[in-house]
């Protein structure tokens, strides 16, 4: 598996893989039912924190998002994010990467117009 990083990632593009986490998960926060948007919400933001960490795994071309302090044992390439990181040109594979997200937000988009 590997980390991508979120700010490569186009917002509702962003949006659709973390209602997908939301709705896979079947996440509980407990005896007050939480809205569906906002426990999307509550999962961007901990992505935009650095709390929560979007994956790609290579071998079943499937992203996911896992938590960061459980990362490092779940991922080749983990590395701490700064914000003050010079930009570096895009790889072949996180260009490969996000094709596959545009790939996956169409099929989600396909999915809940059926």
């Amino acid at each position: 598996m590997i980390v991508i990083p979120i700010q490569k990632v186009e917002a509702e593009i962003l949006k659709n893989i973390a209602s997908h986490f939301v709705m896979r998960e079947g996440t509980d926060y407990g005896a007050v039912e939480t809205p569906f948007e906002e426990k999307v919400n509550q999962v961007l933001s901990q992505l935009h924190k650095g709390e929560a960490l979007l994956t790609f795994d290579l071998a079943s071309e499937s992203m996911n998002i896992v938590y960061a302090k459980d990362a490092k044992h779940l991922v080749e390439n983990y590395e701490i994010p700064t914000e003050n990181q010079e930009p570096r040109q895009e790889s072949r594979q996180e260009s490969l990467i996000k094709a596959q997200a545009r790939k996956s937000h169409q099929r989600y988009e396909d999915e809940d117009q059926s």
